[in-house]
């Protein structure tokens, strides 16, 4: 049976920093980001047993200065 709270799990991507404690099912928070790192990025999810459903989606980022 799956938790109540869905567990998360971030994979290591160059120039990339996924602030775990932000973010959760509805939202990504990404931290000490350059302005080099605008561009497209995709975002994948997956369920747990017995189904491992994945949904991924692309969407373009533009990093700007607060």
């Amino acid at each position: 049976m799956p938790d109540n709270k869905p567990r998360s799990q971030a994979f290591h991507t160059p120039a990339v920093t996924l602030d775990m404690q932000n973010s959760d099912m509805n939202k990504v928070t990404l931290i000490n980001l350059q302005f080099n790192t605008s561009g497209n990025f995709k975002c994948e999810v997956s369920a747990e047993a017995p189904n491992f459903e994945t949904v991924a989606q692309n969407s373009n980022m533009t990093v700007m200065d607060r």
